[in-house]
């Protein structure tokens, strides 16, 4: 087990710094990478659990997905960094702490607007399906 092991630390040993250096050259482009494959491997894993067969399409949009995803994260959490300036296990668990209650706020602030859209869909198909067949039968 023990020469299993090191084996896998002379193998990961140089990739490991190879990333670490793509990440201080290319931050963005790094990061967005990354963001990229684990979300297609991600869905991969999904697809192949739910044993339909894999779909290229959707693997192709949550690898572009995962792309975008990373270049926002890479500016999220760099606001972060610059917001929490205190280091170590406190300035972690600040940085977290901001992050799930700022996604709080939000969702929280966007429920009033999902709740106004659904009800007008609704009215919009009460309206069409109810007012406007009552209207052709009666002419």
């Amino acid at each position: 087990m023990a020469s299993v092991l090191a084996k896998a630390k002379q193998l990961l040993t140089p990739a490991a710094s190879w990333y670490g250096q793509q990440l201080t050259q290319r931050p963005i482009v790094t990061k967005s990478i990354t963001s990229c494959v684990l979300f297609m491997v991600g869905d991969g894993m999904a697809q192949s659990i739910e044993g339909k067969g894999m779909d290229v399409a959707r693997l192709a949009r949550m690898g572009i997905w995962g792309g975008m995803f990373g270049v926002m994260a890479h500016g999220w959490f760099g606001m972060l960094e610059k917001l929490v300036t205190s280091t170590g296990n406190w300035g972690a668990f600040y940085r977290v702490l901001w992050d799930q209650v700022s996604v709080i706020v939000l969702r929280c602030l966007r429920r009033p607007a999902q709740a106004a859209s659904r009800r007008t869909r609704q009215f919009h198909h009460h309206a069409t399906h109810t007012h406007c067949s009552s209207l052709g039968l009666q002419w």
